[in-house]
Parts: C-alpha cells; structure tokens; sequence
C-alpha cells in the first residue's frame, strides 16, 4: 500500500471493468478519477494534468480509441506516465508508440502488477524504465 495517495485517470468503456479499478484503488491507496470516453478524458487531463501521476487507458473504445486519446495525451504534457491496457497482445495492436513513459498491459491485470507499476511513479523514477511489456500471460 502506498502512503501518499496518487492521482491516476483512469479511462475505459467497461462498467465491470471500472468497478473492479475502484476496487484496485481502494485496495492501493489511489485517488481514481473513472471516465468512461476518450474525449472526456483528454478534457480533464487538460485540467489537471499537472495533478495526475498516471493514466491508465483502454486501448480499444467506441469513438475515440486509446492510441488517439495517448497522442492527445503527450501533445499537452509529453512526460505523462501512460499505462496502455488491451485484452489484446501488444503483437495484436502492431503500433510503434515510440513515447517515453508508457508501458503496456494485457488484461486481466493483476493487482500486484498495478501495484508495482504505481509504487515507481515518481518525478525521479517515471514508468519507462520499468520493464512490464514482460507481464503478457497471454500465448502469442
């Protein structure tokens, strides 16, 4: 568990899947804010990306996709700490992303695997030097 609670925006389509971040977030210390869209999460990264350790983003939503939602992303603040997130392989996916501070993950994510990504964010320690494109449990 984390002492200082952290600010993480947390964006996906699935209602079961929000609810089991809420979960995660009560779990971990984590101060959540849950969109379910793409634009409404760009409009409060606009707001408060000066207040948000990380994003956590669903790769594939109806209207705008996580790709795009990430490229708005690192238009207004490149340094953002990006969690991408897909039931598909990042094979699947097939896209560079060329960004600092993103990694990828296959859902179902594990707690402990959140939690270790979330306990490095920092100023000094940001996620892309921590390796968890390794994690995939899924057979290629």
């Amino acid at each position: 568990m984390m002492n200082t609670p952290l600010n993480i925006l947390f964006v996906d389509d699935d209602p079961m899947i929000r609810a089991v971040y809420e979960g995660f977030g009560e779990a971990l210390n984590i101060d959540l804010i849950i969109v379910d869209n793409g634009k409404d999460a760009i409009e409060i990264f606009k707001e408060k990306y000066n207040e948000i350790a990380c994003v956590i983003l669903d790769i594939i939503m109806p209207d705008m996709n996580g790709i795009e939602v990430l490229e708005e992303i690192k238009k207004i603040y490149p340094d953002a700490n990006v969690i991408l997130v897909s039931g598909y392989t990042e094979k699947y996916i097939n896209k560079k992303l060329g960004y600092k501070n993103v990694v990828f993950l296959i859902k179902p994510i594990l707690l402990v695997e959140l939690k270790e990504l979330l306990e490095n964010i920092n100023k000094t320690n940001p996620i892309e030097g921590i390796n968890v494109q390794g994690v995939n449990r899924c057979p290629e």
